[in-house]
């Protein structure tokens, strides 16, 4: 919308035939910015499966039309989906103790450390590494 201002002073209004502030450059209109049918975009998509399909050796038939994949392939080693649960425990764990020795000396310098208390290595998952997506599409799956 255009927000030059017209001869009449009022601001803020599309005014046919009155010329555009400078520097703004007129937006094309239908198909050319996007709008219409999707049949182009739809056309793209089967297009890609096709060649994916292909790669995979014909064998695929999930969902590679869909969004909700991974960008990178890389999965936990081990087969717990989160360490949410243990993450949360060592740091109750932590706050705990250091509260602990606040509260027997405020003015303590010396506080437990997060590795004192937990262990990263007794959680879920032993850290995260690449695979083939090729030979693993379930992996690619959100």
């Amino acid at each position: 919308m255009n927000t030059a201002t017209p001869a009449n002073g009022v601001s803020g209004l599309r005014v046919p035939g009155f010329p555009r502030s400078p520097g703004r450059k007129a937006k094309p209109q239908g198909a050319a910015r996007g709008g219409g049918s999707g049949m182009a975009r739809s056309r793209v998509r089967q297009a890609r499966f096709a060649a994916s399909n292909h790669q995979l050796g014909g064998r695929y038939t999930g969902h590679l039309l869909t969004r909700s994949r991974r960008k990178t392939p890389v999965s936990g080693y081990t087969t717990s989906e989160s360490e949410k649960a243990d993450k949360a425990e060592a740091h109750r764990r932590i706050r705990r103790e250091v509260g602990a020795v606040l509260r027997k000396d405020l003015s303590a310098e010396l506080l437990p450390h997060d590795r004192e208390l937990s262990d990263p290595w007794d959680m879920g998952k032993d850290g995260k590494g690449r695979f083939d997506p090729l030979a693993f599409p379930k992996l690619m799956r959100k």
